[in-house]
């Protein structure tokens, strides 16, 4: 009897370590492609309409991960093929309730042997889903990558729109 009562919480064990490491193995695929707006909230008016489209992989059981790349068409570094996106590594902002990660991209330039880090800005999210997005955009000649006043907001096609996202996001 001692033996069925091993064997099946055995095999209960082997079944739930195989769930996780199936889940963790095989994340979530995203392709996605939203309208999306660049606002400067300092004076709250569009400044361009564009589109934002999010390829990759969302782990979503050790560590809330993003692997793959956002291409936002109004800024030409994302679609380069030669730049690499870095992963990112979302963290857990208490205050906002929403999460948050890095967005850089990388060139390996061969003739220097020197890789250059464009740093776009800090990627805003309420959920892995990735339904709503918000890029606080980086002062591009900075070095420490300070923070504008600047957001490229998806999906949104108008002000109005941009603000309920962000609002939603940011709050």
């Amino acid at each position: 009897m001692k033996k069925k009562y091993y064997l099946l919480g055995s095999i209960i064990i082997i079944a739930i370590i195989l769930a996780v490491v199936i889940k963790n193995r095989y994340a979530q695929l995203t392709d996605i492609t939203y309208p999306c707006v660049t606002v400067d909230m300092d004076n709250s008016k569009i400044l361009e309409v564009s589109s934002l489209k999010i390829e990759g992989k969302v782990s979503i059981m050790t560590e809330k991960r993003f692997r793959g790349r956002i291409r936002i068409d109004s800024l030409p570094v994302t679609s380069l093929e030669d730049e690499k996106m870095s992963d990112i590594l979302f963290f857990k902002n208490k205050y906002a309730k929403n999460i948050f990660g890095s967005l850089i991209y990388n060139t390996y330039n061969t003739d220097s042997a020197k890789i250059k880090m464009d740093y776009i800005g800090t990627l805003y999210m309420k959920s892995m889903k990735m339904d709503s997005v918000v890029i606080a955009l980086a002062d591009s000649g900075q070095a420490n990558g300070k923070q504008t006043n600047r957001y490229i907001i998806a999906p949104a096609k108008n002000l109005q729109e941009a603000l309920a996202v962000y609002n939603r996001v940011m709050k």
